[in-house]
């Protein structure tokens, strides 16, 4: 009989473990932002049963006109929560292809996760309400890169019971006033364009995936351009400034392209 104790004890110790870590005084070390780089998966996976009106954002200071390729901003994750005991939070930044992309450096209440790709809060950090920290744009064009935050707000009982977690997303676009050189070696022309256009793979490059996007970032059009089927359809798309991703073996160029 005691050896039977013994081994339910044993099966025991990881389920303890897994609550000690993602419990609302804490944190868990795997990646859980909601994004579809992370499958979906966020704290509500553990966590829920509370109601707290409680809300979220995701701020920044990348201008409008867009993020500059290794150029540092500051991110800010803000709980709206106010009656809420205790709070915690990850982010996490991804292109189009769901990639996580970018570079994360943080202190004081906030820390990094999954190689520095996600930032969570430290375990004294889960009584602030908002959380500062910096991320440095990848050195080539990514397009466009939505950052995904889940916030958990929680009752303070060291359980995973009676808390709300809420979700919150930025979308950045990279800037339209200049083109990585990575950009410049595909030749994308009429432009601006009425009803196609028509885009020149680079001789090391032989297949690519377009996407093209309005600049609120909705994917409206895309294709596979070859070096035999290198012409886009956009006579659907009204007048106005657009940008084109275009993603390949070897990296993702963004172009600006103005419909007619």
């Amino acid at each position: 009989m005691k050896k039977n104790y013994a081994f339910k004890t044993l099966l025991l110790l990881p389920f303890v473990g897994f609550l000690f870590i993602s419990n609302s005084n804490g944190y868990t070390s795997s990646s859980i932002t909601g994004s579809p780089g992370d499958g979906g998966t966020s704290c509500t996976q553990c966590h829920g049963g509370g109601n707290f009106s409680a809300s979220a954002s995701v701020t920044s200071n990348i201008p409008g006109s867009g993020y500059q390729v290794g150029t540092t901003y500051q991110i800010t994750v803000t709980a709206n929560s106010p009656n809420a005991t205790k709070r915690g939070f990850q982010l996490t930044a991804e292109n189009a292809n769901n990639i996580k992309v970018g570079t994360f450096s943080a202190s004081g209440n906030a820390q990094l996760l999954s190689g520095g790709k996600t930032v969570t809060h430290t375990t004294l950090g889960n009584t602030a309400t908002s959380w500062t920290f910096d991320w440095t744009a990848p050195s080539s064009d990514e397009g466009t890169i939505t950052f995904y935050s889940a916030v958990n707000n929680t009752n303070g009982n060291g359980a995973t019971s009676g808390d709300q977690v809420v979700t919150a997303t930025l979308e950045v676009q990279p800037t339209l006033s200049a083109e990585s050189v990575f950009s410049q070696s595909f030749k994308m022309y009429p432009n601006p364009a009425k009803n196609t256009f028509k885009l020149n793979l680079p001789q090391n490059i032989t297949t690519a995936q377009v996407v093209v996007f309005d600049v609120m970032g909705r994917s409206l059009a895309q294709q596979t351009v070859t070096e035999s089927n290198n012409s886009i359809d956009i006579s659907m798309l009204q007048s106005g400034n657009y940008i084109v991703s275009i993603a390949t073996d070897l990296g993702i160029a963004t172009k600006k392209l103005v419909k007619k």
